[in-house]
């Protein structure tokens, strides 16, 4: 599963290069994908989870529970938790247009705001915990 969130981030961005709908929608899909993923790895990196709605869908609570972070995060962690929890949140905004909002128009603009905020999201996992999708603790 390691190779899993780069792998669908590059082909958002292949899809992305593509002129015709049906691929720019599949690319904001798959970006916020290869997010999703990615943060889910990189909550397996901290300490305890947040908090969340259990009644509330699997995609609602990470981002629920990278927005309310446990105490036993450090500062650090707890910043870098809810920074990634509002990215994906646009994320998951966009993904919902794409996906549902078949007659909503699709520009290349989107596209590239999907795009760049993944990249973001990526950047933003890196560093703070490990990056390792084996839920461990970095010792620092």
């Amino acid at each position: 599963m390691s190779n899993k969130p780069s792998a669908w981030h590059r082909l958002a961005r292949e899809l992305g290069c593509r002129s015709d709908e049906a691929s720019q929608r599949a690319s904001i899909n798959r970006a916020y994908y290869a997010s999703y993923h990615r943060c889910l790895a990189w909550e397996g990196g901290l300490p305890a989870r947040g908090s969340c709605d259990p009644f509330s869908g699997v995609h609602a609570q990470l981002i629920s529970r990278l927005r309310h972070p446990d105490q036993a995060c450090s500062t650090v962690e707890s910043e870098r938790s809810v920074a990634i929890s509002k990215l994906l949140r646009q994320q998951r905004e966009l993904r919902a247009i794409a996906d549902y909002e078949l007659d909503a128009p699709i520009s290349k603009a989107l596209v590239d705001k999907q795009l760049k905020a993944v990249h973001q999201l990526m950047t933003d996992c890196e560093g703070v915990t490990s990056p390792s999708l084996t839920p461990q603790r970095v010792t620092r």
